[in-house]
């Protein structure tokens, strides 16, 4: 029987790249956003609102404080923690909400003052009103009153006792 040859081993090399009918086989992977968004959007909407809500409690906050540091509004409340009738009325001691309203305008030495501090005590409220201007420097009282919440009774408090 005749012998056989060993068959020879050629290798094949692959092309990198193998040409397709298809032309559209590649699909780019979904963005972050894309595969996110479920938890994204009200993730990122309700941050919006929080920081929203906070610049305002921010600004609410910068402008009550800055009117409780007033000259009028200072005057006004020891006026009346220092007023016997009002302490005979609501209770002592008297204590600011942490509310108050009304306008202040200052130009240089010169301005005037409206404003409305509730205040309470242990049997009441009462509302502060104080209309004050300010003249060279110095501030002059125009009106200063308590109303009771409960009786709307007026209580007349003294500038000086404040000072």
């Amino acid at each position: 029987m005749p012998q056989e040859s060993p068959k020879q081993l050629t290798p094949t090399v692959l092309p990198l790249f193998m040409p397709s009918d298809r032309t559209n086989d590649y699909v780019p992977p979904k963005s972050w956003l894309r595969r996110n968004w479920l938890w994204f959007l009200p993730v990122g909407c309700l941050s919006s609102l929080l920081l929203f809500a906070g610049t305002i409690a921010l600004i609410a906050h910068l402008v009550f404080s800055t009117l409780k540091q007033s000259d009028p509004y200072q005057t006004a409340l020891a006026s009346a923690q220092a007023s016997p009738e009002l302490a005979a009325k609501i209770g002592s001691p008297v204590e600011a909400s942490y509310f108050a309203t009304g306008s202040i305008h200052l130009e240089n030495s010169d301005g005037d003052a409206s404003l409305a501090i509730p205040v309470s005590g242990p049997e009441g409220g009462a509302i502060i009103y104080v209309e004050a201007t300010k003249s060279s420097g110095e501030w002059t009282y125009e009106y200063l009153s308590a109303e009771l919440n409960d009786t709307r009774e007026r209580i007349a408090l003294d500038p000086s006792r404040g000072e």
